[in-house]
């Protein structure tokens, strides 16, 4: 992290930003293993442990824009349609579940019945991302239908926080091109309007289901419940752990709208930002986010990163930061920065070739 601050004069802050949450994920460790031991702090420890060593890794790797096209895009284009074959496959062997089916499989064990876990949905969104980049970029109609192919695999999905997603991020992407290029954008918008209206006409009952998903708020109206009394018990602490955070290792119990016990993560990575790096903590990610998209959005060929950005901090409302959504959302917000001025004249180019 001081090694990146270095090589980018002008951007000191943002690693200024990372040492103030790892010292104070440091604390919280040290307060933890004090407190409960070191077993149950470094459980829940590797819930900011392992996205903060991915956003250290993909904020070090090379600034060339090939290593940036080969790692980060092309794997997620890759990705994706691996993850389409995955929801083929279930969609062939389960069928396609709603938000609030579930199976038994032969071990006993009940299972989801949609097609893709949130993780898996979001991943594809990212890829999609990737596929409407190069075709606002004029790189072939065939991109177009890869993004399609990708989000209409989302819609089947089901997965509510990955549709509010793709809508935020298919939004800032929108906001983020240019105006020459913004009649695609309203195209596929009219085309996916049409689209939606002869599939609701010709297969009702499977819009039904989805439709329905879209209404059932019950699993929200859990979470939400729950966050109430975890904040609750955040500002009972005192001071120091409003300021600090609540030491790791205290656990996150609370009941949910049925009256049970729930121990697991809050499902709210700002929430568990809160009760973990307290108030300091959460104003120096938000401080660390929101410096790092104003600096893509002056770059536009960097802008995708606003887009990717968008579609994983919303995603984040509900469910915990990934390490392996780690490592895109650190590359979205920082991006490569050329190693001198002549490089930076030689970026457009490379693009252009591509």
């Amino acid at each position: 992290m001081f090694n990146r601050s270095k090589r980018q004069p002008g951007r000191e802050h943002l690693g200024t930003a990372l040492l103030a949450i790892s010292t104070l994920t440091l604390i919280g460790i040290l307060r933890g293993v004090e407190e409960y031991g070191i077993g149950p702090t470094i459980v829940e420890a590797r819930l900011i442990l392992l996205p903060l060593t991915a956003v250290a890794w993909a904020s070090s790797v090379g600034r060339s824009w090939e290593i940036e096209n080969a790692v980060f895009r092309s794997s997620l284009v890759y990705l994706g349609f691996g993850l389409v074959v995955v929801a083929l496959y279930h969609s062939v062997r389960f069928g396609v579940g709603t938000s609030s089916s579930r199976f038994i499989t032969i071990d006993g064990v009940e299972q989801s019945s949609r097609v893709l876990t949130q993780i898996q949905a979001l991943m594809l969104l990212l890829g999609a991302l990737v596929a409407v980049e190069r075709w606002i970029s004029g790189r072939g109609r065939i991109w177009f239908w890869v993004a399609a192919l990708f989000l209409l695999s989302i819609v089947i999905s089901q997965q509510r926080s990955v549709w509010l997603a793709s809508v935020a991020a298919l939004v800032v992407a929108y906001a983020c091109s240019d105006r020459s290029r913004r009649g695609r954008f309203n195209l596929a918008f009219a085309l996916a309007a049409v689209a939606g209206l002869v599939g609701l006409a010709a297969v009702p009952a499977a819009f039904a289901g989805i439709l329905g998903s879209g209404e059932d708020t019950a699993t929200y109206d859990s979470r939400s419940y729950g966050w109430g009394q975890l904040l609750q018990l955040f500002w009972d602490s005192g001071w120091t752990s409003r300021l600090f955070g609540l030491p790791f290792g205290a656990g996150f119990d609370r009941l949910d709208t049925n009256g049970l016990l729930v121990s697991f993560s809050p499902h709210n990575w700002y929430l568990l930002i809160l009760l973990r790096l307290g108030l300091i903590g959460l104003a120096a990610f938000i401080y660390l986010i929101f410096s790092s998209m104003r600096s893509v959005l002056r770059r536009p060929d960097r802008r995708i990163g606003a887009p990717v950005a968008a579609a994983v901090l919303v995603f984040c409302w509900t469910y915990g930061l990934s390490w392996v959504l780690a490592i895109f959302l650190a590359r979205s917000v920082t991006g490569f920065e050329p190693a001198d001025r002549g490089a930076a004249e030689m970026e457009p180019r490379k693009m252009e070739k591509m």
